[in-house]
């Protein structure tokens, strides 16, 4: 997916004549003069491209009057073995994917099993959020225009082993930085909830919807879902970054938990039959795929865009699963898409019938794919100058630098000093265990040789102490996102809670620490039993199941009691009130502590 965790590679070099690929334009494409005319230069231009930006790879795709006129690659798909990148090499189109979810979503309403502004819960009734309101009145439109007030939180799915139910079921529990509607916000998860709706009115997987109604009678027959299926190919390109000042290979990302969100996989020459499709009035080779004015309302906006980043100043809009924009003076049709390893680009003006894909096996420069996109429909337009290399390399130097969140000097030095402080405010051992959100799920704290490690899903960070219950870490994805992450104490002084910012949109995620094995055993929870009589009322306190219940006279509902550490318990339902049991002179004795004050009781 386009991501922000984006940053540059460093020098590598390639190409010149080092392996056969024709600088020539291929003669199948069958391209009249005016055609080659426009696309002259064009290799030695990539080219260029790809040493400017140290990217080893990028596979191009070019339609103009609607023909498919150019497909080629450039580069490595495989730089240690020097295995050259074809028009067939499959590459992660990470976002991009969303157009085919849009698509899908474009057939079902054109048969009349769907409508755009049917709300989400009437074929997901169990769809819910934080937010009542949005949960009852998102629309399927919403959904795929970024409208429902969720930003992205994309820390919940990214690199989990979650199921797609298992995300809907926690998006109850995460925040909304916006009204439903009140802005547009990029969202990967709405996109999964999208994918959802096909299953449930389908009967198929969004997988098997997407293959039979687009792909196959696309004749897109070696495009896939996973990158696991690419590498069982002969012509994959692996995925690479910039690390060390050098370019190197990284393990493949399997997405596939979001797939409707971005896992699609693949070639130039399969993804121009796409652009050709949506060039077209709704049908390619004889076969309708869309009504003309479905595919239309796909491409105009839906919602408009305050673009605050100025490299994309020339998009406006957002419509069905597609960017809409400016080039120009051309109006522009775009959606970029990135994941580990992979930066794509697929673009069309569609009033000209041009189209480029740009497929690139790098995620170090965010402005590459798009800028080399853009680059070539201006060759398309009679605008040969190379000019923009210079100025995009600016520009992309820029974006890394303020996505990094700090100086390379500050990353330098936390990267040194990671190991645990002697200052800790309180013994290291009582920042280990396991600290849960409802949405985000579980985060356990460790400890590995002299540093703090904290984990979460399959990614493991080492803590630098900064100063009393503050601690950073550098966790190792896409640009190197830097954590700052807070303990918090209770009522007696202990650790029962981390904040972390795992969301940029919404205040810290507040993770609360997990009770240990021991203190759900129900030997252990039996000893809490009895009647406890106060000043002012009394607290039954029984056993159902494997749960403690408290129960207050003349009180309408029984609290489950929650063990927070050894003999102390939070009330469910009971914002900030917390039991705490000792024993003197055999007997229990309870203290009740609420935001109001704190009330004591003893055993009858």
């Amino acid at each position: 997916m386009k991501n922000k965790y984006l940053m540059t590679l460093s020098a590598f070099a390639l190409l010149g004549n080092s392996f056969a690929i024709s600088a020539e334009i291929p003669s199948e494409m069958m391209m009249s003069q005016p055609f080659i005319e426009k696309l002259e230069g064009l290799d030695g231009m990539v080219n260029r491209a790809l040493e400017t930006f140290n990217v080893p790879g990028v596979a191009v795709g070019i339609i103009m009057d609607g023909k498919v006129v150019f497909t080629k690659g450039y580069g490595f798909r495989d730089r240690t073995n020097s295995l050259p990148v074809t028009e067939n090499t499959l590459f992660a189109i990470g976002s991009c994917t969303k157009a085919f979810t849009t698509h899908v979503l474009g057939q079902l309403a054109d048969e009349g099993t769907i409508s755009w502004d049917d709300p989400v819960i009437k074929y997901l009734p169990e769809f819910r959020l934080k937010d009542e309101y949005a949960a009852y009145h998102m629309t399927i439109r919403d959904l795929a225009t970024h409208q429902s007030g969720l930003p992205r939180h994309d820390l919940l799915w990214y690199n989990s082993n979650l199921s797609r139910h298992d995300l809907l079921h926690r998006l109850q529990y995460l925040d909304s930085s916006s009204d439903l509607r009140g802005k547009f916000q990029y969202n990967n998860l709405m996109y999964v909830v999208a994918g959802l709706v096909i299953e449930k009115v389908t009967g198929l997987s969004w997988e098997e919807a997407v293959r039979a109604r687009v792909l196959l009678p696309l004749g897109m027959n070696r495009s896939n879902f996973s990158v696991l299926d690419s590498q069982k190919e002969e012509d994959f390109s692996l995925p690479y970054r910039e690390k060390n000042d050098s370019v190197e290979v990284i393990p493949f990302n399997n997405i596939q938990i979001a797939g409707p969100a971005g896992s699609i996989n693949s070639s130039a020459v399969e993804m121009v039959k796409w652009i050709n499709l949506q060039l077209s009035d709704g049908t390619f080779e004889g076969h309708r795929f869309l009504k003309k004015e479905t595919l239309q309302a796909m491409h105009v906006p839906q919602v408009g865009l305050r673009m605050i980043v100025e490299e994309f100043s020339n998009l406006f809009g957002y419509g069905l699963g597609w960017f809409t924009g400016i080039h120009k003076g051309h109006y522009y049709v775009v959606h970029g898409g990135g994941i580990d390893g992979f930066i794509s680009s697929v673009g069309f003006l569609p009033k000209e019938k041009i189209g480029v894909v740009v497929l690139t096996n790098s995620d170090s420069s965010m402005m590459f794919a798009e800028s080399l996109s853009e680059a070539i429909l201006d060759r398309t337009l009679g605008l040969t100058s190379d000019d923009w290399m210079v100025e995009v390399k600016e520009k992309d130097e820029k974006i890394k630098k303020s996505l990094a969140c700090s100086s390379q000097e500050s990353l330098e030095q936390l990267n040194k000093d990671s190991s645990i402080a002697v200052e800790t405010a309180r013994p290291i051992a009582d920042y280990i265990g396991e600290f849960e959100h409802p949405g985000y799920g579980t985060i356990t704290l460790r400890t590995e040789g002299e540093h703090l490690l904290l984990s979460y899903h399959t990614l493991s960070v080492p803590l630098s102490h900064q100063c009393y219950d503050h601690f950073t870490g550098k966790w190792e994805t896409f640009s190197g996102i830097i954590f700052n992450c807070s303990f918090v104490r209770d009522h007696f002084g202990d650790i029962s809670e981390l904040h972390m910012p795992m969301e940029p949109a919404v205040e810290k995620i507040a993770f609360k620490r997990k009770a240990g094995n021991e203190l759900l055993a129900i030997d252990y929870l039996k000893e809490f039993e009895g009647i406890f009589e106060g000043d002012l009322f009394s607290i039954n306190i029984i056993l159902k199941g494997n749960q403690l219940m408290a129960v207050i006279p003349g009180a309408p509902d029984e609290y489950a009691l929650i063990p927070e550490k050894s003999s102390q318990f939070s009330l469910k339902g009971m914002q900030g009130a917390t039991l705490h049991f000792t024993w003197a002179d055999e007997k229990i004795e309870v203290r009740l502590q609420t935001p109001n004050g704190a009330f004591k009781f003893k055993a009858k």
